[in-house]
């Protein structure tokens, strides 16, 4: 194999990012855009001793089954992946990671096939979207949408996205029309110049309400006010608009001031019968109507009585703890993101629950054997999963159960390798399809000790 040399190979399997997966000449390829098989022809890029990176020149034979994308941008931009699957096709290719990815967990044997419940919501699921500027050479226009496939340093401009809303591809073109009309600035990656960085939205998919955020630099924004107004008059549905701003040089859309410009500065929605106040930096699930059906089986999982304390671990703004918490004699809540515990624990006052604390702090530092006796713990960590000095606690702790949930199949399996080396045996799992056309999935275990 030679660096430039054009192969001809066929998809396995997929990689838990969704890319295709097989082998040639001894060295393991991964080809995005491939599909179990595809037979694709491929140019080699680089090359390692066990591994080869290659580019997709053509699929020659779909080994999956292709249909025409609803989206005009598909194919440049980087998230609607699979947009080009049959829902249905979709659902069974994330079953193949999800078997893949389980098979490497030691000692695990599933009881049977594992489910994976659809999304109610195929298109206009996400209750939020980041679109980012972009500074672009001279005499070019500044640009705002989404990033190109594999590029974090370039952004195309969108024209309609079918993840969020209707309402929010009219925010995008309202608030691109007035950056132009002003002749506002891009914030640069690289010169750390300009002002605009990001304009997040978020709906209330079951109250209609409209969130704005435009993220700045800390640079001067005189048409802040002109910039509401206008994008009242066009798009009358938003309720609240708001102006962070983020003078730090990281790629993040959070901000460390809240302007507010219109409205009161959070979005209000409800799962199940429970309502949830969101401030502009919290974390809310993404998908509102699938997080009911995961938040049922959570419940269901936990199987409480009303006796039990039940710990919730990286708790974000509440939501499960609330939704568990009459069920149980008393719900602790620990939460790394101070913004988050506020409206926290806004949201349990908001819906009359007094069995509920909410801790502000790492997970690492704050649980421990001392903060008493817990029957059941849900830990729905980051991205990461566990973090290694919680996970030494939480074992520790002695739990007799856990519902774990993830987003990222690879985290799953170092940490439910350490939970059964601590003793934890799996009971039962299912997963969740909360972003279609993507290979992402959430998955949900239920562990006990024995």
């Amino acid at each position: 194999m030679k660096k430039g040399e054009i192969l001809n190979v066929t998809i396995d399997k997929l990689a838990p990012d969704g890319s295709g997966i097989t082998e040639a000449g001894n060295r393991k390829i991964e080809v995005k855009g491939a599909l179990p098989g595809d037979v694709v022809e491929v140019q080699v890029a680089a090359l390692r001793r066990r591994r080869a990176r290659v580019r997709l020149e053509s699929i020659i034979t779909e080994g999956v089954c292709r249909i025409d994308a609803k989206c005009a941008h598909f194919g440049v931009c980087g998230g609607c992946r699979w947009q080009n699957v049959p829902y249905e096709v979709q659902c069974g290719l994330k079953k193949q990671i999800l078997d893949d990815a389980l098979g490497k967990i030691h000692g695990f044997e599933p009881d049977g096939d594992i489910e994976i419940v659809q999304s109610p919501d195929v298109y206009y699921y996400r209750n939020k979207m980041e679109f980012s500027f972009d500074r672009p050479p001279k005499d070019e226009l500044v640009k705002l949408g989404l990033h190109e496939a594999g590029r974090y340093d370039s952004v195309f401009n969108v024209t309609g996205c079918y993840l969020q809303s209707e309402i929010s591809n009219k925010i995008i073109d309202a608030t691109r029309a007035f950056v132009l009309d002003h002749g506002l600035s891009a914030y640069g990656l690289k010169s750390h110049v300009g002002l605009l960085r990001y304009l997040m939205i978020r709906d209330g998919k079951n109250t209609g309400e409209v969130m704005v955020n435009l993220v700045t630099s800390g640079e001067e924004f005189g048409q802040a006010d002109a910039y509401s107004r206008h994008l009242l008059e066009r798009v009358p549905e938003i309720t609240t608009i708001i102006r962070s701003i983020n003078s730090g040089r990281g790629s993040v859309s959070t901000g460390e001031e809240h302007h507010v410009l219109h409205g009161d500065g959070v979005l209000n929605d409800t799962i199940g019968k429970y309502g949830f106040t969101i401030s502009p930096d919290s974390f809310f699930q993404t998908n509102t109507r699938q997080a009911e059906q995961l938040y049922d089986y959570i419940a269901e999982l936990c199987s409480l009585t009303g006796t039990e304390n039940v710990l919730d671990l990286y708790c974000g703004t509440g939501t499960i703890g609330i939704y568990l918490a009459e069920r149980a004699k008393h719900v602790t809540g620990v939460e790394l993101v101070e913004d988050a515990v506020r409206d926290a624990r806004l949201n349990a006052d908001r819906n009359g629950i007094d069995n509920i604390a909410f801790i502000a702090g790492q997970a690492e530092k704050t649980i421990d054997e001392t903060m008493g006796d817990f029957d059941v713990v849900i830990c729905d960590p980051p991205r990461a999963g566990i973090h290694p000095k919680a996970m030494k606690h939480l074992v520790r702790m002695r739990i007799p159960r856990m519902i774990y949930v993830s987003c990222n199949i690879k985290a799953v399996a170092p940490d439910m390798e350490m939970l059964m080396l601590a003793g934890y045996r799996i009971k039962e799992a299912k997963a969740f399809d909360m972003s279609p056309h993507t290979p992402h999935i959430e998955t949900v275990f239920l562990l006990e000790i024995e």
